[in-house]
């Protein structure tokens, strides 16, 4: 589901301010959580029911596909891509 079909007062995590600031600015009820720590505490903190749902970058989720450091796959729970249309990407995001 997208963030558009999230509960009113949804908590969301994103460690991201600008991220925060564009999900706020489309869904100004829902209650936004500064979540911070890798990728599988921010899951954990999902399947523990510390937030609702995530905000997380494409980018490195597309990299925790294969693998991680050590080697092993992250089992990703089913997410939703979020439009460009309605969350911009960083500045010269990837240019490096």
């Amino acid at each position: 589901s997208s963030f558009a079909e999230l509960p009113r007062g949804a908590r969301v995590g994103s460690a991201s301010i600008r991220r925060q600031a564009q999900l706020l600015s489309h869904r100004p009820d829902v209650k936004v959580v500064n979540l911070r720590g890798n990728v599988q505490a921010r899951l954990a903190a999902l399947e523990n029911g510390d937030v609702d749902a995530l905000v997380l970058a494409a980018a490195g989720l597309d990299r925790l596909g294969s693998g991680n450091s050590h080697g092993r796959r992250i089992d990703m729970p089913k997410y939703h891509k979020v439009p460009v249309e309605n969350m911009l990407p960083g500045a010269a995001q990837g240019i490096v």
